[in-house]
């Protein structure tokens, strides 16, 4: 029985190797569907006047009535935002009331400075808990409140001075909460964006086999009081490398769920090994709060790993077929180093398919949450079969104790 035994583990782990001569053991791989993500997470909401307890109505884009809207869910954003179009929407049907501005506004910054928004007077926001509203968006069975009664940030014009037009759930909402995301669910939001279906109040799997859990910390970046809830922002270590030969870089980053690409300083490219001064190998226009759009330069890079646990000497998925988009130190938002977009898990914005099953945000516990991701074979069997022998071992312990 332990010949067999042994022999079967042999087998096994030269299968493995088989498929993925590169795979080291104590790393998983995951190859990227491409450079650059299709789009955004998108959920349905809408708003309720918790005084009364009754929805407000706008008008759709074809006139109709409406409830609910399809939003951005937005790790990176710290407030909840309504687009221009939501507005007036609104306005054609019950008209939300603004407090006075500027006297009560929220101030957000981006990648061109910041920007005020001014503020609606208290509204509960209802999230849908299931895939586009279970195809119905208008059933308002299907949507659960889940923070209690606040103010929301509205902006003045559009985000990013008038290049993007849609509503954004932040994470004063997010917070506190498990977001769950579908790369494979698709769908219009505006005509404009593609989104992938998110959705609150799943469990995530335990880790294990094919699920590989990322820590993560919460972080709040506003030092002033603010005019709206705000919540803080999912943060994590980013291990960037410009050829196989090049040492990791690593900086502290945000994970945003509402970029499909990843950013990084410029000072934090140069000790990744990226030379900056050379031609760009892709570009894309960086659209966001604060100033007019503008065109950042990107670099395909070897390798883009997060740690899997016991800091930078320990596991780590290491992510292949990205790229990182270059911003100038003084010009990255909120002093940050690196933004994690969600490309790496998401349909590439040239229709490629993800592998990545379904991914998750935990954000339940501010010093323990975790990006979970759920990939599939050979890395899944990489990870069990690697335990083959040292389960086997174990067992022979316990039978020489018995």
């Amino acid at each position: 029985m332990k010949a067999r035994a042994y022999a079967a583990a042999i087998v096994l782990s030269g299968l493995v190797l088989w498929m993925n001569a590169s795979v080291v053991a104590e790393d998983v791989h995951l190859q990227a569907a491409g450079p650059v993500g299709l789009g955004y997470v998108g959920m349905y909401y809408g708003l309720v006047n918790p005084a009364g307890g009754a929805w407000y109505e706008g008008e759709d884009l074809l006139g109709s009535p409406s409830t609910t809207w399809l939003a951005v869910v937005d790790t990176g954003a710290s407030a909840t935002i309504l687009g221009k179009s939501t507005q007036e929407a609104y306005a054609a049907g019950t008209p939300i009331p603004l407090q006075l501005y500027p006297d009560v506004k929220f101030t957000d910054v981006g990648f061109g400075g910041t920007e005020d928004f001014a503020v609606t007077q208290s509204l509960q926001v209802m999230l849908a808990g299931q895939k586009a509203a279970a195809g119905d968006t208008e059933n308002l069975n299907l949507y659960t409140a889940y923070t209690p009664a606040m103010t929301l940030a509205a902006s003045r014009s559009y985000i990013g001075g008038g290049a993007i037009d849609m509503d954004i759930i932040g994470t004063s909402i997010l917070q506190g909460q498990v977001l769950q995301v579908d790369p494979h669910h698709l769908e219009f939001l505006r005509l404009m964006l593609v989104t992938m279906a998110g959705s609150l109040g799943q469990p995530p799997p335990p880790a294990g086999g094919d699920v590989v859990y990322v820590p993560m910390t919460m972080q709040e970046f506003f030092t002033e009081p603010q005019s709206v809830d705000v919540g803080e922002h999912p943060m994590l270590p980013m291990h960037v490398r410009r050829e196989a030969s090049d040492p990791f870089a690593v900086r502290s980053a945000i994970f945003d769920t509402g970029s499909p690409v990843n950013f990084i300083s410029e000072s934090f490219a140069l000790d990744a090994g990226i030379d900056t001064s050379a031609s760009a190998e892709l570009t894309i226009p960086v659209l966001g709060v604060g100033g007019e759009p503008t065109t950042r330069d990107g670099y395909y890079v070897d390798a883009l790993a997060l740690e899997l646990g016991d800091g930078p000497d320990g596991d780590r998925l290491i992510i292949t077929n990205t790229a990182v988009f270059v911003i100038p130190d003084a010009e990255m938002p909120g002093g940050l180093d690196a933004i994690l977009g969600n490309g790496m898990f998401s349909p590439s914005a040239g229709l490629v398919d993800t592998t990545v099953v379904e991914w998750y945000v935990d954000m339940r516990d501010g010093d323990e949450a975790y990006l979970i991701v759920v990939i599939p074979e050979p890395a899944g069997i990489v990870l069990l079969i690697v335990a083959v022998p040292s389960l086997l071992r174990r067992r022979r312990l316990a039978r020489q104790s018995a």
